[in-house]
C-alpha cells in the first residue's frame, strides 16, 4: 500500500494513499484542524508529498499565509 507525506507547520506525517488524492486550494481535516493544500509534488508521475497551512479565517493567520503572496523562483530554474 502506497503513502502520501503532508506536510504541516507543526512537522511531517505518513498517511495511506487516499482514493481521491488532494489537489492544491483543497480543505483537509486533521485533528480537529482545517488545512488547506497549498502545494502538492509527484515523483515519477505519482503524488509524492502535499504541502498544507491552517486555513483560518483570523487576520494574523491570513497575513502569514502563503495564500495570495509572491512566489519567487530561483535564478538558475
Amino acid at each position: 500500500m502506497s503513502a502520501l507525506v503532508v506536510h504541516f507547520p507543526d512537522g511531517n506525517r505518513e498517511f495511506r494513499y487516499p482514493s481521491e488524492p488532494p489537489e492544491e486550494g483543497d480543505v483537509i481535516w486533521h485533528e480537529g484542524q482545517r488545512y488547506r493544500v497549498i502545494h502538492v509534488a509527484t515523483e515519477d508521475g505519482n503524488m509524492g508529498s502535499v504541502t498544507v497551512e491552517l486555513d483560518s479565517e483570523d487576520i494574523g493567520d491570513l497575513l502569514k499565509s502563503e495564500r495570495g503572496g509572491l512566489v519567487l523562483v530561483p535564478l538558475d530554474a
